[in-house]
């Protein structure tokens, strides 16, 4: 969905202040003050909070979506340098804006009491393990469809349950980590099925 520059002015503050004081500690006049406008200015654009958090959401999630795209469009040899590229990515999102995750998790807690928000939530979930399971067959074609299923419910918990402990401040090194996440996928896969299939970069 696209949104009008003063709405993604109000999207971008909410983001702020929902980072700062959680989803349930944020108001709307918190959000008109960072986006540096009037509250009725704000209403006119979203009438409710919970409009502007499912906008918001909505917003996560496309961004998230667009950057797992523009994965899958890059051309891989193999299935280590796609979900290296998958790792580094979700390394690259902790490290340089946090804001998103802190945001996400509190949409999770928040989705367990709102039927709306947890079906959102969910639909990125799919989202994101559909872009797993398709780079699983690309490079391994005879591959079990419920394999490759949990392997995706599997990856996706090694990306967030890292960002929990690190925005925790747990001391997680994250290159190790995400290295060491990489050898256990690739080594139990080819322990099944052998060496990924090779492409040509340029295919």
């Amino acid at each position: 969905m696209s949104y009008t520059p003063q709405e993604q002015r109000i999207l971008d503050a909410a983001l702020n202040v929902m980072a700062k004081h959680s989803i349930s500690g944020t108001r709307m006049h918190l959000i008109a003050e960072e986006a540096g406008m009037a509250s009725s200015n704000l209403h006119y654009h979203f009438k409710t909070k919970q409009d502007l958090l499912l906008a918001l959401l909505s917003e996560i999630q496309d961004r998230f979506d667009g950057k797992r795209e523009a994965v899958m469009d890059r051309p891989a040899r193999n299935l280590r340098e796609r979900l290296e590229v998958f790792f580094r990515q979700k390394r690259d999102f902790i490290l340089q804006d946090p804001r998103y995750d802190k945001v996400q998790f509190d949409y999770w807690l928040l989705g367990q009491s709102d039927d709306t928000v947890k079906r959102l939530f969910g639909t990125s979930f799919d989202h994101w393990r559909e872009h797993l399971i398709q780079s699983f067959l690309e490079f391994y074609p005879d591959m079990d469809p419920e394999y490759a299923k949990n392997l995706a419910f599997s990856l996706v918990s090694m990306m967030m349950g890292v960002s929990m402990q690190y925005l925790n401040g747990d001391g997680v090194d994250l290159d190790a980590y995400f290295a060491l996440c990489l050898d256990m996928v690739i080594g139990e896969i080819e322990r099944r099925y052998g060496p990924s299939l090779e492409k040509e970069k340029n295919s």
